[in-house]
């Protein structure tokens, strides 16, 4: 009995222990897949624009940093749709599906019955946390456009 306690409670320092490593993966996902790739074709396109003038961007630097940040964001999310993909293979359970893909006539949709994927979890967070800093850049640092 008291061998019993002892092994639950392991298996509960397990299971939040793999939870938190999980979760500041996530982090660690979002704040990547947010900041770095922005940031990382924002400073490509600075060392490809160089001291042609600091002050304006030329047209092509600017399409190199749009398409490479579309780029790099389609190139991730495949990468972790296959690691997703691999991940359920392992497991037995229907495929997943969206809410506007269901007819009118099947079971109603109730939020909040199933789990967000990891991918998903990352994607949403990140989305979260950008929209968040932006209106805080927004209302708190940006200023005014206006000339006074």
């Amino acid at each position: 009995m008291v061998e019993d306690r002892g092994k639950r409670a392991e298996d509960r320092v397990k299971r939040a222990s793999g939870k938190s490593g999980r979760f500041v993966l996530e982090i660690v996902a979002a704040i990547v897949v947010g900041a770095g790739i922005p940031l990382f074709w924002i400073w490509l396109g600075s060392q490809i624009q160089g001291s042609r003038g600091a002050s304006n961007v030329e047209a092509s630097t600017a399409v190199i940093m749009v398409l490479g940040i579309l780029i790099s964001y389609t190139v991730v999310l495949l990468v972790a749709g296959t690691l997703q993909a691999r991940g359920q293979q392992s497991r037995s359970r229907p495929p997943t599906r969206a809410p506007w893909l269901r007819s009118m006539r099947d079971e109603p949709y109730r939020p909040g019955t199933t789990k967000l994927s990891p991918v998903e979890v990352v994607f949403v967070g990140t989305a979260i946390v950008a929209s968040i800093g932006m209106v805080i850049w927004f209302f708190a640092f940006a200023g005014s456009p206006l000339p006074s």
